[in-house]
């Protein structure tokens, strides 16, 4: 006969920290049985492999009998005197050693029961026990990159009140326990709610050799926290005051992994994204462009842990004509999850930054209920929007 077996099922689609986490272990009884509960587990761990250099000293002494000055002598004569000769080598040598850190970060358990925590007598059948996990904030995302690695396992384990019933389950059951990988996405900080619509910009300059003049570039973006898929307008101003020409623009997005283990502390820089903009600027030329990148979909969110961090750096290079260095300007950017609020707020910085106004800059501008969601609206203070009586029930305004 077929013995019993236990099983999970997720019914989250998409799984961020600050969300919870719905489900329900299956239980499958092929035998009348006793059963207490079902142990549920959620561990995150964090995990960091490293190789440090070790030296190893060997030395080596050598002993040796010689036969001094090749002394001749037969079977009935006496043995010629020996002479001991040491000798002695020392080396050294290099070998990794490999060494393993973990820290489990979040461990939460609960039980799962279908008689408030009794023993119950369980027919032949299928049983299904609910489950819903809050999974807290703060929690990281879940990651992996070479030798480093963010991970949840979700376990459930079949629970007895005596040693005896252990037996049993074995008995009964041929699986008892199970796991599960749970990928988790990271939230946001509430204080980047507020902050991050502030436009940002930065400047720099340079000058050419055998080229009089310098180039100055102006860029600015919205904001500096966006969500993976999001398409951003980016403002650049060129004054270039020299004689060199510029052939285009540049754009790049770097993912920095900085690892902080017990040696010293390293970094790893990555080419997530890139564009090639035509923005030919002749000598002594002012030129302003709006520029649309989009942030690649599958983007690990911004995060700091014990064993390494993980963060992102917008570039903006100017490419001149003939042997020169570039011109750069970097921005350090804020990856986030796809958040409700964000969403909706993402349409609207972007395309304030491509018009130049905010919402009331300009009242007698059209403006459409469904275009400014978050904006309070007032029925006389935009005199163009049609205004119905189901919009605005407190409003007196006849059909």
């Amino acid at each position: 006969m077929k013995k019993g077996s236990l099983s999970i099922l997720i019914k989250t689609d998409r799984i961020v920290a600050g969300s919870f986490l719905i489900g329900e272990v299956r239980l499958i009884v092929t035998k009348p049985c006793v059963f207490y509960g079902v142990q549920l587990t959620l561990e995150g761990k964090e995990r960091f492999e490293t190789q440090i250099p070790t030296t190893t000293a060997t030395k080596t002494i050598t002993t040796t009998q010689s036969n001094p000055n090749n002394y001749q002598y037969n079977s009935n004569s006496n043995p010629p005197p020996s002479k001991s000769i040491s000798s002695t080598f020392e080396s050294t040598s290099t070998s990794p050693q490999t060494i393993f850190e973990e820290k489990v970060f979040y461990n939460f358990s609960t039980l799962l029961t279908l008689n408030n925590g009794s023993l119950t007598n369980l027919q032949i059948g299928e049983y299904c026990l609910p489950f819903s996990l809050m999974i807290p904030k703060s929690c990281l995302p879940c990651f992996q990159f070479q030798n480093c690695s963010i991970s949840y396992l979700l376990k459930a384990v079949l629970k007895c009140e005596s040693n005896n019933f252990l037996e049993k389950i074995g008995n009964f059951f041929e699986i008892s326990n199970c796991q599960q990988s749970i990928n988790v996405l990271g939230s946001i900080d509430d204080s980047l709610l507020t902050n991050y619509k502030v436009p940002f910009a930065i400047k720099n300059s340079k000058s050419f050799f055998m080229h009089p003049g310098t180039l100055v570039i102006d860029a600015q973006l919205a904001k500096t926290c966006f969500a993976p898929g999001e398409t951003v307008s980016i403002n650049v101003k060129t004054q270039n005051g020299s004689t060199k020409l510029i052939n285009y623009a540049y754009f790049s997005l770097y993912r920095i992994i900085s690892f902080n283990h017990c040696t010293k502390k390293t970094e790893v820089s990555e080419l997530v994204a890139d564009l090639k903009g035509n923005y030919s600027i002749n000598k002594l030329q002012t030129k302003q462009e709006f520029t649309n990148f989009t942030f690649p979909v599958k983007l690990i969110p911004t995060f700091s842990a014990t064993f390494f961090s993980l963060r992102y750096l917008f570039k903006i290079s100017l490419v001149p004509h003939g042997l020169a260095f570039n011109l750069d300007v970097s921005f350090l950017v804020f990856i986030h999850p796809d958040h409700p609020f964000l969403a909706v707020e993402n349409s609207l910085s972007n395309q304030n930054l491509i018009m130049g106004i905010t919402p009331n800059q300009y009242p007698n501008m059209p403006i459409t209920s469904n275009q400014y969601p978050n904006v309070p609206v007032t029925p006389n203070q935009y005199s163009n929007i049609p205004v119905t009586s189901n919009q605005y029930p407190n409003v007196g305004v006849t059909p």
